[in-house]
């Protein structure tokens, strides 16, 4: 049913680039604002088969505070990510954005979030607390979650 994870206090922020190379800063800091962070390489079969959740997550609940950034994971350098990213976005027809790391490797914002398998989803709030964590194994239990978090 997903797990809760405690934050990080030493690293309250993290920075991620989306595929045309630009820095965004999250968590927001707007209590309001929702993020569902999932993890996911372009290669995982079960990342491919959360897809259609994940966009239907981003058209229900988009209008009332969700939004749903993909992280791609794949292991590779920050240039091909970002391209793979990219691929993968117009591939799978994609209604949200996907962003990597800027490290060489991904790795350090993965760690943060406690990301043993693909996809992870992690689900939090503008302060960057998280509010729930699971895997594609949790996906009947992440609608319900999104619904309870969202501002009203």
């Amino acid at each position: 049913a997903g797990k809760t994870l405690a934050r990080s206090p030493d690293k309250p922020e993290f920075a991620l680039l989306d595929t045309g190379n630009r820095v965004r800063q999250f968590p927001s800091g707007r209590a309001d604002d929702l993020f569902l962070v999932a993890f996911l390489t372009t290669t995982s079969l079960p990342c491919e088969k959360s897809q259609p959740t994940l966009r239907d997550l981003q058209t229900r609940y988009g209008a009332k505070g969700l939004e749903v950034v993909g992280v791609v994971c794949d292991e590779a350098d920050t240039a091909q990510r970002r391209a793979f990213a990219g691929r993968y976005q117009q591939t799978h027809n994609l209604n949200f954005l996907l962003y990597v790391e800027p490290a060489k490797r991904p790795g350090p914002v993965m760690d943060r979030f406690d990301v043993e398998a693909f996809p992870t989803l992690v689900l939090m709030d503008g302060t960057g607390q998280v509010l729930w964590h699971g895997d594609s194994r949790h996906l009947p239990a992440l609608e319900p979650a999104v619904r309870e978090h969202l501002r009203r």
